[in-house]
């Protein structure tokens, strides 16, 4: 029994999915730009060049990266890893 009624509240329906799937989008994107861009890649690009080049930004793999190097990279940078991330100062994942 398809009324005129049905039809308006699945096109509402589809156009809030819609609207919802650009929002979520939107943020993931902003949430990955930020992670570009965030405290550690600033303190630490010089050593993502060198140990973490071929590594994609993405789901924390160049931080696991450093973390890896912790031991190679400078005092800045392994500042900034310290004192972002899981843990907040874990650095390597371990609560302190």
């Amino acid at each position: 029994m398809g009324t005129g009624y049905d039809k308006r509240l699945e096109d509402t329906m589809t156009k809030n999915g819609t609207a919802l799937a650009v929002i979520a989008a939107g943020l993931l994107a902003a949430s990955a730009a930020h992670a570009q861009n965030g405290p550690v890649v600033a303190a630490c690009s010089q050593e993502i060049q060198k140990y973490c080049a071929n590594i994609p930004h993405a789901q924390g793999a160049v931080r696991r990266c450093l973390e890896q190097n912790i031991g190679a990279v400078s005092t800045g940078c392994k500042s900034a890893i310290e004192s972002t991330g899981p843990g907040k100062g874990a650095g390597t994942g371990n609560p302190k």
